[in-house]
């Protein structure tokens, strides 16, 4: 079958987007963060002695900085990565970019199955590719990489299950995605029941379950430590101090009510700035030129009400990614510091790219000429962030990535060199250091044994 030009710029465009993902890491962004250079640390302890940097053996969630934890999908992942690709910063955030990239064909994947339409998936894959959102994220070293690649994937083994064999692959793929980002567990847990309900609707009977029951067992079965260490509070540190529901922030807005408090910050999240113009003001975050939807992404939100009134919209679809969207708001809402969060609400990046394929595939297929448009926007407004992300910004964002930490230990050559600077009183935390220990001075982890992970 002959691919009309149109298509084959989509995929062209698509994969160059996916594959310049691995260009200049080490530049941009600039530096190495410390939540990057601490759970670097931790993987370079599991895979050199089979126990992170506190000493406990194969962990599933390994203590970093600030009550949080590199969890296992991200840090096994590592391992293997940096088994073969070493522990330089490039390979590291290249790892992200490997979940970025996997993600992308997820995208294509269940596009089309949710929509039933390959130019849905290749057009929602095009999104995420070109998103600054989703750019941003793909080249930063730490979990929550992995977290959207593995929420898509889950969906997609969902919508595609024929018998209880692939209910049981998106059980165990919801799960690995719940482990991998806290806001993501909330973000799954809001899109699971819609998903469950939206492919019932489309099935002739809904008497057999055996790929429900099939999914729900190896998600519990898979995530049951994850359950336990939530119950019981040894994963939910950082949550209690960023949460709404904590005493201390209810105390600081008397008279609010959750509910209030949780549609103040949704609100905090639709402003039209972050939106659209500069999104997320923390510079790990985003570049501060674009907001969290591209323009394509505009795009589609204005062409929606006309992809709508065409028949065979399917409505439904698209009204469940549109969810997905705003689950990932809703999960970033449930904290109150530095919003609105870009991170915290990175789930639902994948959903945000399948409205957009959709309603754009919908557009294309109506109006002849709206394809070449949106292409021409689409390579424009890309060579833009690509301008905008590897001239601008690196100056920009150095503090926010610890330049100087770099340009610290650049110069360190001997080991007592590297013995003073493990000594030195003051920041960087000793988690960071040790990456530099370890991947700069050629040492070998040597577990301190507090904390105990949970």
């Amino acid at each position: 079958m002959t691919i009309p030009a149109a298509w084959r710029w989509v995929i062209f465009l698509a994969a160059f987007a996916g594959v310049v993902r691995f260009a200049g890491l080490e530049t941009s962004p600039p530096g190495f963060y410390l939540d990057e250079a601490a759970i670097a640390t931790q993987i370079a302890c599991v895979r050199q002695t089979g126990a992170d940097a506190f000493g406990n053996r194969l962990p599933l969630f390994s203590p970093v900085l600030g009550g949080g934890f590199a969890h296992p999908p991200y840090l096994y992942a590592g391992v293997a990565w940096t088994s073969v690709f070493g522990d330089s910063i490039g390979s590291l955030r290249a790892l992200a970019a490997a979940f970025s990239l996997v993600m992308l064909l997820g995208l294509y994947s269940l596009g089309t199955a949710l929509f039933r339409d390959r130019r849905a998936g290749a057009l929602a894959a095009l999104a995420g590719a070109i998103s600054p959102w989703g750019f941003q994220f793909a080249r930063i070293g730490w979990d929550p990489a992995a977290g959207p690649c593995l929420l898509v994937w889950a969906c997609a083994a969902y919508i595609k299950a024929k018998s209880w064999r692939g209910g049981l692959c998106a059980g165990f793929l919801l799960a690995l995605a719940a482990y991998s980002y806290p806001p993501i567990r909330l973000t799954a847990a809001l899109v699971a029941i819609p998903l469950l309900l939206w492919k019932k609707s489309t099935e002739a009977s809904w008497r057999s379950w055996w790929t429900e029951s099939a999914a729900a067992a190896a998600a519990l079965i898979a995530g049951w430590p994850l359950v336990q260490g939530v119950l019981d509070g040894g994963l939910q540190e950082r949550f209690e101090m960023l949460s709404i529901l904590s005493p201390a922030h209810r105390a600081s807005r008397p008279g609010a009510s959750v509910s209030a408090l949780l549609f103040e910050n949704i609100l905090a999240h639709l402003r039209p700035s972050y939106l659209f113009l500069t999104g997320d003001s923390n510079l790990r975050h985003g570049t501060g030129s674009f907001g969290i939807l591209g323009p394509i992404d505009i795009l589609a939100a204005v062409a929606a009400p006309f992809a709508l009134s065409a028949k065979n919209a399917g409505r439904g679809a698209l009204g469940f990614a549109a969810w997905g969207f705003l689950a990932g708001i809703a999960a970033a809402a449930m904290t109150w510091e530095s919003l609105p969060h870009a991170l915290r609400s990175i789930g639902g990046l994948p959903f945000l790219s399948l409205f957009t394929g959709a309603v754009l595939a919908k557009t294309a297929a109506r109006v002849k000429p709206a394809l070449p448009a949106l292409l021409a926007i689409a390579s424009i407004s890309f060579s833009h962030l690509l301008y905008s992300y590897f001239v601008v910004y690196p100056s920009h964002a150095r503090d926010w990535f610890e330049g100087a930490l770099n340009e610290r230990v650049a110069p360190l050559k001997t080991i007592d060199d590297w013995n003073a600077f493990m000594t030195a009183p003051g920041d960087p935390q000793p988690l960071v250091r040790q990456y530099y220990w370890l991947t700069r001075a050629g040492q070998t982890c040597v577990p301190r044994h507090e904390p105990r992970a949970p």
